[in-house]
């Protein structure tokens, strides 16, 4: 920041922080979310970049909403695992049978978060405010 005082004016606290550059654990899209569109496009032939374009715009459109949901509710899990870990991300991120809980109940749009991984945060949480 290059006037570090604008941060404070108006009543206003603003902090910059580091975020990872590009980080493909914290991308939704990374995730899983490109790999199903990518796995539906390439059932379209296409010979020019018209073609491909018009292909992923048909998967995109063709790709159940319930992958983005199961995509998400990895991304809580990935977040809730580095938490634990003080933000390291050598988590073994566990099996989460998200068809399973699907096909039961649904999945829900707001899962519970892990004890532990809420533990962690505010530990985080306190060490920051001193």
């Amino acid at each position: 920041m290059q006037d570090p005082t604008s941060a404070a004016m108006d009543g206003w606290t603003i902090r910059l922080s580091s975020q990872p550059a590009q980080s493909p654990d914290f991308n939704v899209l990374d995730l899983e979310f490109f790999n199903a569109i990518q796995a539906l496009q390439h059932h379209k032939v296409t010979r020019s970049i018209d073609d491909l374009i018009a292909a992923v715009h048909a998967a995109f459109q063709d790709l159940e909403w319930r992958v983005l949901d199961k995509t998400f509710m990895t991304l809580q899990k990935v977040m809730e695992e580095s938490l634990k870990l003080n933000g390291d991300n050598v988590y073994k991120l566990p099996h989460l049978r998200k068809d399973n809980v699907l096909k039961l109940d649904g999945i829900p749009l707001c899962p519970q978060c892990d004890e532990d991984a809420s533990r962690a945060l505010e530990a985080l949480h306190r060490r920051l405010e001193y």
